[in-house]
């Protein structure tokens, strides 16, 4: 029997040491299970709140690239009875030159996106083609964005400061947004004589500007729309949502 007892205590002793090991095994995988299910929670908050949120730019973007659309079409009527000298009316002309060159601000709705990439919790989106298109999302659409402000500074500098203040005072015409500028007294939004103002090669100049400008910005918004509506896609497949049918710009 004592030739066993040695044995005994190793024995006893790789228990406990096995005992002990397994314990910590658990713990870990414990807490493992744990930390994944918290990630899980917070992925799917993540998940809801960032299909809120580019939604919610979707239909702002939409709505932007209509009205740039109808911009585009006011300025071609403008520009045809200036090139053609087909009959128009005065009421006519000031509606389509309003909506010409009427600008509207944008703003994409990114508080979730910019939470989720500042707090370094991206990788708790397991989708990988998600994941990956909310790492370039941002890249992407500041390049685009900054194209569209300066679109719009180019809109704003050509129509106020360019014409309506300057080269087109002269026919009694300045912005309603804006207060005369010195020595001019006339408070007109519109032009005294469209007749003279259809004449003058600078007036379509001004026109032609205009809707190359807001043609740009058209192009700027579609490629903005494909990113959004790209990663709306993966979310919609990942909350098992339906998806919606995209509105139209055309």
């Amino acid at each position: 029997m004592k030739l066993f007892k040695p044995i005994f205590k190793h024995w006893s002793f790789l228990a406990d040491f096995i005992v002990i090991v397994a314990g910590i095994l658990v713990a870990i995988s414990l807490d493992n299970w744990n930390q994944d299910r918290q990630d899980r929670k917070m992925e799917q908050q993540y998940l809801e709140q960032l299909y809120v949120d580019f939604s919610e730019t979707n239909l702002r973007l939409t709505k932007n690239n209509n009205t740039t659309l109808e911009s585009v079409a006011n300025m071609v009527k403008v520009i045809n009875i200036i090139q053609d000298k087909t009959a128009y009316s005065a009421d006519s002309l000031d509606y389509w030159l309003t909506k010409g060159r009427g600008t509207e601000d944008f703003r994409v709705k990114d508080g979730t996106y910019k939470s989720l990439i500042n707090s370094g919790q991206l990788g708790i989106i397991r989708n990988d083609s998600l994941r990956s298109r909310l790492a370039e999302y941002q890249g992407l659409i500041d390049v685009d964005i900054q194209k569209l402000q300066t679109d719009w500074a180019y809109i704003y500098s050509l129509s106020i400061e360019s014409f309506f203040m300057t080269e087109l005072s002269g026919y009694g015409w300045i912005s309603h947004y804006y207060s005369p500028p010195p020595g001019l007294t006339s408070t007109n939004r519109f032009p005294d004589d469209y007749s003279k103002l259809i004449d003058d090669k600078r007036f379509l100049r001004f026109c032609l500007n205009i809707m190359e400008s807001r043609n740009h910005q058209h192009y700027w918004f579609e490629r903005i729309l494909v990113h959004n509506r790209e990663i709306i896609s993966l979310l919609e497949a990942e909350l098992g949502i339906e998806p919606k049918e995209v509105e139209s710009a055309e």
